[in-house]
């Protein structure tokens, strides 16, 4: 069976698609999302929704990798979302604002997301 998630951005666009075929998608893009962005735009990844298809590309003015794959599209769009890593068993609490990596294992809350715990 394949899982599948939707995905919801903003007020209008929304996606189903296969998780593992996002995962694999997004682990290509993000190879190019620049570490240290002086534009802020460069630590991102644009996802564009359109005509049953979801377009994912990133830069960091050097390199620009970019892939796409069918999805069930509900409301065509486009978004920039930041291009930060969450490991494995990570939890993010809801309502938090993740702008920097999140290690395996830990719980951020918060707005920025903060380790629990943390002062």
């Amino acid at each position: 069976m394949i899982d599948t998630d939707v995905v919801a951005v903003g007020s209008g666009m929304k996606v189903t698609c296969s998780r593992d075929e996002l995962v694999q998608k997004l682990a290509i893009v993000s190879r190019a999302v620049s570490a240290r962005a002086t534009v802020l735009v460069l630590g991102g990844i644009l996802l564009r929704a359109e005509d049953g298809e979801l377009q994912l590309a990133a830069t960091d003015m050097e390199l620009s990798l970019r892939t796409a794959f069918d999805a069930q599209v509900e409301g065509e769009g486009a978004v920039v979302v930041p291009g930060v890593t969450i490991g494995r068993n990570a939890v993010v609490a809801a309502g938090a604002v993740v702008v920097e990596a999140v290690r395996p294992g830990v719980t951020v809350l918060g707005v920025p997301a903060r380790p629990r715990g943390a002062a």
